[in-house]
């Protein structure tokens, strides 16, 4: 879906994504930063198309801000996370999921410029219709708008 803006150029009111592999339920995220537009977001894989993975870069900035080998040690977590995820064998695959979705809504929560706020939060659906079955939902809207 589109709306005008100010400027009457077209931008986008909603990002949908759908099986969003890899980096691309990150692009999808940022596309909806960008553009002040809310989002629902399915994640599928996670380890495919990491040159669109921004977010998990920003985690692992947040989490080493002070410190390069924290980062590091970071990115290397997450890449195991990332490992355990997509292991449908793996009794903590679900567990992987959610951390690593988390860390993606902390990262784009944390490049939502004044006066934006950015709300993210993670739903799923049952297990049985995909392993991978979470979906980020959020909306981005100005710090001084009433809930």
């Amino acid at each position: 879906a589109e709306c005008l803006d100010g400027s009457g150029m077209r931008r986008p009111h909603l990002v949908t994504g759908l099986h969003c592999c890899g980096g691309l339920t990150e692009a999808a995220l940022r596309l909806a930063l960008d553009h002040s537009a809310c989002w629902a977001v399915c994640s599928c894989c996670f380890a495919s198309l990491p040159q669109l993975a921004t977010l998990s870069t920003i985690a692992d900035e947040l989490a080493g801000a002070d410190a390069r080998e924290k980062a590091e040690a970071h990115r290397a977590d997450r890449i195991l996370a990332r490992g355990l995820a997509q292991a449908t064998e793996f009794f903590g695959q679900a567990r992987a999921q959610r951390a690593i979705n988390a860390l993606r809504l902390a990262a784009l929560a944390s490049r939502a410029a004044p006066p934006q706020r950015c709300e993210g939060w993670l739903l799923e659906f049952p297990a049985e219709f995909s392993k991978q079955n979470s979906v980020l939902c959020g909306v981005i809207a100005r710090k001084n708008e009433s809930d």
